[in-house]
């Protein structure tokens, strides 16, 4: 590969290439970065709120944890073995997360959320955005008959 013909490009020239770079480059960026806040995805899931921090070094961000119960859970109390699992998530209004931290342990929810295509480090570090809490029925949850009692799950 013969180089020397590099050394005949004119400064102006660099300039032009060096601008070309530059635009891509931007629109790259760009890119990536609407493409992280597009939500193809949005739900809700039931459970109890185990765990909520801030975290991060350059950005804080607020994250959580959801206990969903298993088949099976009874009268369960949440952190209890029950074929259950963990749901992680971020919440990107503080006044959502400073809700979520308030709530007691015993207190089942319903998190609304969206999903991203992925986690901006600004935003969070998972795709699930928590937006809407619903504190619901403890009882009429348990028996399986949804906030409302009206078997929605």
């Amino acid at each position: 590969m013969d180089l020397s013909r590099l050394r005949d490009v004119s400064p102006k020239g660099w300039l032009v290439i060096g601008g070309g770079l530059l635009v891509v480059l931007g629109l790259l960026c760009a890119g990536c970065v609407g493409l992280g806040n597009f939500e193809y995805s949005d739900g809700h899931r039931d459970g109890y709120v185990q765990k909520m921090s801030t975290k991060g070094v350059i950005w804080k961000t607020h994250e959580g944890e959801l206990a969903m119960p298993g088949f099976g859970a009874g009268n369960k109390k949440p952190g209890q073995p029950d074929g259950g699992n963990v749901w992680a998530f971020s919440v990107a209004d503080p006044a959502v997360a400073e809700e979520l931290d308030k709530l007691p342990a015993s207190q089942p929810v319903r998190l609304h959320y969206k999903e991203h295509l992925w986690a901006l480090p600004w935003n969070g570090s998972t795709g699930y955005f928590v937006y809407k809490v619903d504190k619901l029925d403890r009882d009429l949850w348990m028996r399986g008959e949804g906030p409302a009692g009206k078997g929605e799950n």
